[in-house]
Formats: structure tokens, sequence, C-alpha cells
């Protein structure tokens, strides 16, 4: 197998969010990028999304979350400087998900050819279990007029797990607001 990477060039794979239709309240959305997938249940109310479940499955293995309430993830008119957090532990209690949240301020982004209003929404989720810590800090470009969707998200994970080091540093932005 051959590679045009030169040294020391890392592969920018593209991903990919997949968002069912609207079930009742609940919605299924999956995204997948190179060898990881993060499927969600969201659940959507007047006061904002909930996450309902979360499965992150890589290759080697993943975990399952799954709350006894529904966890907020994006509120509904949120003012600028709002927080809130949740802590939630796998469904095979190897690992616990505890996630801070902050309304850092609000911003247009541009999507294909629409501005669309935002919440900028400062997330650090830190994982915990036998096999490592990871923690993530992610910035999401929130649009409630589209149900809370992520516009576009910046991404920082690193930490251990299994005895190897990880790092990932990644940018998703969405490219169109039309279902295909």
């Amino acid at each position: 197998m051959s590679s045009n990477l030169l040294p020391g060039q890392q592969l920018v794979p593209t991903a990919t969010l997949a968002v069912d239709a609207l079930n009742s309240s609940d919605q299924r959305q999956v995204l997948t990028f190179g060898e990881v997938v993060v499927e969600q249940l969201v659940r959507y109310a007047n006061d904002g999304v909930y996450l309902v479940s979360m499965k992150a499955n890589e290759a080697g293995g993943g975990e399952e979350y799954r709350p006894a309430e529904p966890l907020l993830t994006a509120p509904s008119g949120a003012e600028v400087g709002r927080t809130w957090s949740w802590q939630v532990p796998s469904t095979d209690g190897d690992s616990t998900m505890k996630v801070d949240y902050k309304v850092a301020s609000t911003e247009l982004r541009k999507v294909g050819n629409e501005s669309i209003g935002t919440s900028v929404v400062e997330a650090t989720t830190v994982v915990t279990g036998a096999d490592g810590v990871i923690t993530s800090r992610q910035v999401l470009w929130t649009s409630e007029r589209h149900g809370g969707l992520p516009v576009r998200i910046t991404e920082v994970t690193q930490g251990s797990n299994r005895g190897l080091e990880i790092r990932l540093e990644a940018t998703f932005d969405l490219v169109s607001t039309t279902p295909v």
C-alpha cells in the first residue's frame, strides 16, 4: 500500500453527520470520522435539547452512556454567561463522563449561502476510567433556529487510554442546512 503523504503530514478525514428524521421528540444523530462513530439520541423539548443516550465506538472498543434522565446539552434562549454541567457513568460502569458547559458569546456563521445566528458554547468533557483519562475541549456554534444543530465544532482531545497517548485536533463545519 503506498501513500502520498510526506513525513510529518497527517491525514485529515472527512466527517459525516447523519441526522434521522424526528421521531416524536427524539432524533438519532450519527457522526462518523475515520474509524470513530459517535451515535447520539437527542430529545427536543421547549426548554432545550437533551442527551438521551450516546455510544462512541472505535477500533478496539467503545463506551455507551444512558443517563437515568435526559441531560441538557443545548438550552433554548440561553444567555451569554450561562453555565451548567452533568455527569453520567457508562452502562458497564467502567467509566464516567463529566461535561461542563458555558455560553461564551453569540455569533453569525455562514453555512452555504445562509447567515445563521449561533450561540457559542464552550464545553469541557472529561472521561475517567480504569484505562485512563481523556479530556476534550470543544467550542460549538449552535443554531437555535435549527433545533440546537451545531454549525461548527472545534475540538482538542488529549489523554491516555489503555496505555496509549491520545491527541486529536479537529474542526467540523456544517456545509448545508438542506437535507440530502
